[in-house]
């Protein structure tokens, strides 16, 4: 017995971890997180430009979990997961140019 588990397992255990950590994607930084957003976004608008109402709703789906609209007037939005990122930075960015 080596350690908690025999020798042989523990090796084959270490093998397979191995492997899967090859297979793993590298994780971007956030500045290239942004970046790869920020062009989606602006693919996004070249898309809702030519999009009939049903595309564009299908976009804005796409982008948000959530939105308030009130008075005929989007009020608030909750971005999708991936999209998060951009608009918490744009929002900083608007929030640090204002005061």
């Amino acid at each position: 017995m080596w350690g908690h588990i025999p020798k042989k397992r523990y090796l084959a255990e270490k093998r397979q971890i191995q492997s899967d950590l090859t297979r793993l994607v590298p994780v971007q930084t956030p500045g290239e997180e942004i970046d790869r957003v920020a062009q989606s976004l602006a693919d996004t608008v070249k898309a809702r430009d030519a999009a009939t109402q049903e595309q564009k709703n299908a976009l804005a789906r796409c982008l948000f979990q959530e939105i308030w609209v009130r008075d005929g007037v989007v009020v608030a939005v909750q971005p999708q997961p991936d999209f998060e990122p951009f608009f918490k930075m744009n929002w900083e960015e608007c929030s640090r140019t204002t005061k």
